[in-house]
């Protein structure tokens, strides 16, 4: 917030230079077009002089307020030199009409001019402009010293202008105060703005901050669907057991591929083949979990589910192999070759680790056996085997778009004792 404090500073400064360098460049045609009229309303002696001053001097304030802001800069542990710099400004930018205001009435000795002279208009542009600084105080502030200086103004100059044979239209004081008052609701406007703006600001910084940490904890490879519904939960997924289905992906003979090629001819290849396959698990609602060098592992179910997330692990690995195809046929890629097992059942997730790294991490023996299925894809020469469970909870009307599977029957799997049921889907 100090960052987008800073930086407001600065662009209102910026739009204080612009807005008076305008005017500036407006007041000296106009001077030179129509000098009778117009400068009737300017000091007697020098008057293009002395206003060419007096808005040069306003310029010349924004410029140094600017340097000042930007050697203080974003750093928090000076935010009490920051905030002083914002009141002084804010209290010398606000009093510059008044200063006009004093030097007609007073020193020229034009009293009924002086509550009619442009700068009078500027209250309201210094005013408003607080807004930028996100601080309602500071607005409030801003606005309370434009309503004494002008209301302490119009009561002191009043008598010199009844002297001067003004308008008695001029001298009442209810409308003087009026107008001071309106200076105060311009600060209470201004406030409620820049109020309105820092809550839009932060609010968009928590939303950065939360979608950080989401990412953060389940992977950059996550899907903007599956991110944005975590978002909309606010909070983080807590321990559970969850019915997930669990895919492993391998790329057949890795190791040989890697020998014949460098490091970079690696990475990138493996960027290439991943790329698209990770586009086809976040289209099918799952979660790359791992990368395991020559593979990956893939969570559908978890965090979030909608109770097809077989079907949904099973199209994806059809997808996958489909778009190895045509990557293959058109010569996007080398000769490659990958297995993937499936396989579904009651996992525990959660987040592991401290709170400088987390990792949400999926935990429970359907993992090991989904990592055991795919390896078989060597032994039956597949690219993708299922367990039977995996099948079964495929809903019925997702069965007839899905290639009919050969039954390999009961397989005995390393590290179990009791043999597996697998499917064959390509």
């Amino acid at each position: 917030m100090l960052t987008e404090t800073f930086r407001s500073e600065l662009l209102r400064s910026k739009i204080l230079v612009a807005i008076i360098a305008g005017m500036l460049v407006l007041f000296l045609p106009a001077a030179v077009v129509s000098p009778e009229g117009f400068l009737s309303h300017l000091p007697r002696q020098h008057p293009v002089a002395k206003v060419c001053t007096f808005l040069l001097g306003i310029i010349a304030f924004e410029l140094i307020a600017w340097y000042g802001l930007r050697r203080i800069g974003d750093d928090p542990t000076r935010a009490g030199s920051l905030g002083r710099l914002r009141v002084l400004i804010a209290f010398f930018e606000t009093s510059l009409p008044s200063m006009a205001i004093f030097g007609m009435g007073f020193i020229e000795g034009r009293p009924v001019q002086a509550l009619l002279i442009p700068p009078v208009l500027l209250y309201f542009h210094f005013v408003m402009l607080t807004a930028l600084s996100l601080d309602p105080r500071l607005c409030v502030f801003s606005g309370l010293v434009a309503f004494l200086e002008y209301d302490l103004l119009a009561q002191a100059l009043v008598p010199r202008m009844a002297a001067a044979g003004a308008d008695p239209t001029m001298l009442g004081f209810g409308q003087h105060h009026g107008r001071a008052s309106l200076l105060f609701f311009a600060g209470l406007v201004a406030a409620f703005v820049a109020e309105q703006i820092r809550r839009q600001i932060t609010r968009s910084f928590q939303v950065v901050q939360e979608r950080n940490r989401v990412i953060g904890l389940f992977g950059q490879h996550v899907s903007p669907a599956i991110v944005n519904k975590l978002l909309q939960q606010r909070a983080d997924p807590v321990s559970e057991v969850r019915h997930v289905c669990i895919m492993f992906l391998d790329i057949r003979d890795f190791t040989t591929f890697c020998e014949k090629r460098s490091p970079e001819q690696v990475v990138e290849y493996l960027n290439r083949l991943f790329s698209f396959m990770i586009e086809e698990v976040n289209e099918h609602q799952g979660v790359i979990n791992k990368f395991l060098g020559d593979g990956f592992m893939a969570v559908f179910g978890a965090p979030l589910s909608d109770g097809r997330d077989s079907a949904h692990a099973v199209d994806a690995a059809l997808a996958i192999l489909q778009r190895l195809q045509r990557e293959l046929q058109a010569g996007g890629l080398p000769t490659t070759r990958v297995g993937l097992g499936l396989h579904c059942g009651p996992v525990v997730t959660g987040n592991i680790g401290s709170a400088l790294r987390k990792e949400y991490t999926v935990i429970g023996d359907v993992v090991n056996l989904a990592s055991r299925i795919e390896s078989l894809n060597k032994q039956y020469d597949s690219c993708l085997l299922i367990s039977q469970d995996v099948w079964n909870a495929v809903p019925e009307d997702g069965r007839p778009a899905l290639p009919e599977p050969t039954v390999l029957g009961e397989v005995q799997v390393k590290g179990r004792a009791q043999p597996v049921k697998v499917l064959k889907l390509a």
